[in-house]
């Protein structure tokens, strides 16, 4: 019996959705619908997009699948100006979160009321909507960088914006830049905000460019965290054995980001040899 999902080729088989995800990496722009046409069967929550509620004052443009299509076309417009510079697997990689991000809605969404009012709700719906995709997303065989990007560009999709609000400290930053590239989640929440309508668009706005430059300022910017931090430690620790080293490298980043230690000390070697 011949399998739908592939075809031959010289004796090779071709898997029809791998090849379709590779072309993402390029310059496809597909769009919500032929994304629903390829997916939808390894996704089937992609399928109720169409009949999933958003609460009007946040989603006056309509239910999800208007929101996810209105996303990536404004995603699409931002590839082709000021991040034109993501290639390859990032830029799939981004397209597939913008896609994916509101993936657990269906599931999550309900009535609640919110300061005397009824409104549409979908609590907790990116980290679930991470759950959902973790298992279901390794069928694709992404690179498994990419896999993580995506699973986290859904799962903290919205963290940008609260870290903002919140006013948190760097520490908070430099723990969300080691899960994901803070450069794809800005542009993944700046599409995801431009493919809306809301009372408060504008001021949604002005705050992922306040999280941009203080990603910036944090020196988090288009770069791995703790890169340049992690040098000065390697100069100190070159003589110790690789595992040593690994565990010092270790509990250093978790102090750091726990806001312990904020700057790289020197390790003195005191062992005295008897």
């Amino acid at each position: 019996m011949n399998n739908k999902n592939r075809v031959k080729t010289n004796g090779t088989k071709i898997n029809p959705v791998k090849n379709w995800i590779m072309a993402l990496t390029d310059r496809a722009k597909p769009s919500f619908t032929e994304c629903l046409s390829v997916l939808g069967e390894q996704l089937p929550l992609l399928k109720e997009f169409q009949h999933t509620l958003q609460e009007p004052q946040w989603h006056a443009e309509g239910d999800v699948a208007i929101h996810t299509e209105m996303v990536l076309t404004a995603l699409y417009r931002l590839l082709d100006n000021e991040a034109a510079h993501i290639k390859g697997w990032r830029r799939a990689s981004l397209i597939l979160g913008a896609l994916l991000h509101d993936i657990a809605k269906p599931v999550t969404t309900l009535q609640r009321e919110v300061r005397d009012l009824l409104r549409w709700v979908s609590p907790k719906h990116e980290t679930i909507g991470r759950d959902y995709l973790l298992f279901r997303l390794l069928p694709f065989e992404l690179p498994k960088a990419a896999w993580l990007t995506v699973l986290h560009l859904v799962g903290e999709h919205q963290v940008p914006k609260w870290l903002v609000i919140k006013d948190k400290p760097f520490v908070d930053y430099l723990q969300l830049a080691r899960k994901v590239d803070l450069e794809l989640i800005y542009f993944l929440a700046l599409a995801d905000m431009q493919g809306r309508e809301c009372e408060d668009k504008q001021w949604q706005l002005e705050l992922l460019e306040l999280f941009k430059m203080q990603c910036l300022q944090f020196n988090l910017w288009q770069q791995p965290p703790h890169q340049d931090w992690l040098k000065a430690i390697e100069q100190d620790i070159a003589g110790l054995p690789e595992t040593t080293q690994a565990l010092i490298k270790s509990e250093a980043v978790y102090l750091r980001e726990q806001g312990i230690i904020h700057r790289a000390i020197a390790y003195k070697n005191t062992t005295k040899s008897v």
